[in-house]
């Protein structure tokens, strides 16, 4: 800190200036958050020079290559994949900057140390839960939000929080497959998760959200259309949008899931459908080969063994042996 402060009182501007710079080197050894003097010092941040800077500031739009892929629930997810240069930059954004950024207790989507089963653990043998997934959540966080995470929270200047908001958004919004994009929902989520975990508070019940999936649990009187009136509105309030069509009560008599996730059988579970799904899928590639079966599912991007590994690799992480025999029979694929 005093190698800043030594050179802010070098520089040739004004004290009202100065005196400016120095609150917010003092902010970022409160908060961990990096002092970011101007738009050429977070060029040196990021390792870029000057010109190149300028040229990606400029034309970031351009950068990213789009696909979709299939939505469990049905239709399409579209993905925004930045160039591996805009990639770069993004991660070093992601690491340096906002991950310092602090965000809710009761978030677990895309935190460290936190998974899918530490939040459907949070809601494990409850009388009812209510499901509410958040409509269009990316697509809804526009510049504007993104731009108040680096001028009011990271207290960077005008022209620093222009260009990163350039660096971390696509065609307004953040972008589906960015690094940088999950941590910023957190973060512009913070508020909301104060609100809905104080009401969960009130009405001594649990809240969770997932990215998009949010989740309340406990006795069956606490859960019911009132609460979810109240919840709705906040949602509202915080500038987010409930999918209706996914807004469900579930009560022990039936199966509750939360994010996917049987969570009324005194354990964590997969859902049979979900586990069959992928079978198919398998016994599909095998037959008609990898091209073949893409185009006949519609799945025509170039990430679809991926997409089916990172399935796998999620039903191992609840159910080892049932993963395990998935992955060998994956393994088995001449891709």
């Amino acid at each position: 800190m005093k190698y800043y402060q030594n050179y802010i009182q070098s520089l040739q501007i004004s004290e009202d200036e100065k005196n400016e710079l120095i609150k917010r080197v003092i902010y970022e050894e409160k908060t961990n958050i990096p002092f970011i003097m101007n738009t050429y010092h977070l060029s040196n941040i990021l390792g870029i020079k000057w010109k190149s800077f300028k040229n990606i500031i400029n034309n970031s739009d351009k950068m990213y290559y789009r696909f979709d892929i299939p939505k469990k629930s049905g239709g399409k997810r579209i993905i925004s994949m930045p160039d591996k240069e805009l990639l770069i930059i993004q991660k070093k954004i992601q690491e340096k900057i906002l991950d310092n950024v602090p965000v809710h207790n009761n978030a677990y989507g895309f935190v460290k140390n936190k998974s899918i089963i530490d939040n459907a653990r949070v809601h494990l043998n409850k009388e009812k839960i209510l499901n509410i997934d958040l409509k269009d959540f990316f697509p809804s966080i526009h510049r504007g939000r993104v731009f108040y995470i680096f001028k009011n929270i990271c207290k960077y200047d005008n022209n620093t929080s222009y260009c990163l908001t350039k660096l971390t958004t696509f065609r307004n919004s953040i972008p589906q497959g960015a690094p940088t994009s999950p941590v910023i929902s957190n973060i512009v989520s913070f508020m909301m998760d104060v609100r809905l975990s104080k009401l969960a508070e009130k009405f001594n019940i649990d809240y969770t959200r997932y990215a998009d999936d949010i989740t309340f649990s406990g006795k069956k009187e606490n859960i019911n259309k009132s609460l979810l009136k109240i919840v709705s509105n906040i949602i509202e309030e915080c500038g987010f949008h409930i999918n209706e069509n996914k807004t469900r009560f579930a009560s022990n008599a039936g199966r509750q899931e939360v994010t996917g996730l049987i969570v009324n059988n005194e354990e964590i579970s997969i859902p049979n459908n979900y586990l069959k799904s992928i079978r198919q899928e398998l016994y599909y590639v095998k037959k008609y080969g990898l091209k073949e079966h893409r185009e006949r599912v519609g799945f025509k991007n170039k990430y679809y063994k991926d997409h089916l590994l990172g399935k796998i690799l999620f039903v191992r992480q609840i159910n080892k042996e049932k993963g395990e025999k998935l992955l060998d029979e994956f393994n088995s694929i001449k891709w």
